[in-house]
C-alpha cells in the first residue's frame, strides 16, 4: 500500500519543523540501517528513481488505501545495492587506491563483487566498482589515512575541497 508522511528537518533553533507544508505520498519499497540510521527506501508518487527518508524524521504516517504505483520489475532499484550513506543517484566506476588494511572495509560497504587489484608491492590495492559517487565522499573522509580516490576526477576534487575545508588546519 501506498503511504503518506509528513517529513521534517531542524531549523536554527534545534526544533523539528515540516521541509514542506504538503504530505509525501511514496511507494515504500523496503528498510535499510546505513550510518547508524533507519531510512524508508520509496519511490514517490510520479517518479522512477528511489528515494531514502529517515524514518526518525517522519511524522504523521498513513498507510493510505492505494495499492503501490509501481512494478519492481520496471523501477530503477539498483540504486539500493550500493547506497553509501543513504545517498543514491546515477552509478558511476568509481576507482579507490587504499591501503591494505582497508581491504576488509571496501569488502564490507562496497560487497564482494569489487575488483580489488593488488599492487605489485602488496601494500595497496586497486577497488574498482559502480556506485553513485555522492556518498562516497563522506566515506573516502572517514577512511582519509588509506584511501584515496581515483577516479572519477570530479569526486576526487570533491574529497580534496572536503580536505581544503578542514576546520583543523
Amino acid at each position: 500500500k501506498k503511504v503518506a508522511f509528513s517529513y521534517y528537518k531542524y531549523d536554527a533553533s534545534k526544533k523539528l519543523v515540516p521541509r514542506r507544508e504538503k504530505k509525501y505520498v511514496a511507494n515504500p519499497y523496503s528498510m535499510i540501517c546505513d550510518n547508524e540510521h533507519y531510512y524508508l527506501v520509496l519511490i514517490l508518487d510520479g517518479y522512477s528513481d528511489t528515494s531514502f527518508y529517515r524514518i526518525d524524521m517522519m511524522k504523521d504516517i498513513t498507510i493510505l488505501d492505494e495499492n503501490i504505483s509501481f512494478s519492481v520489475q520496471n523501477a530503477k532499484l539498483d540504486t539500493v545495492k550500493k547506497v553509501v550513506y543513504a545517498h543514491a543517484g546515477k552509478r558511476e566506476q568509481l576507482k579507490l587506491r587504499c591501503d591494505k588494511e582497508a581491504l576488509r572495509y571496501c569488502l564490507e560497504r562496497f560487497g564482494l563483487d569489487i575488483i580489488i587489484i593488488p599492487s605489485r608491492d602488496g601494500k595497496t590495492f586497486e577497488a574498482v566498482f559502480n556506485a553513485p559517487p555522492e556518498g562516497i565522499v563522506y566515506w573516502a573522509l572517514q577512511q582519509l589515512q588509506h584511501v584515496e580516490v581515483l577516479a572519477p576526477e570530479s569526486l576526487r576534487s570533491s574529497v580534496i575541497e572536503a580536505i581544503s575545508k578542514n576546520k583543523y588546519q
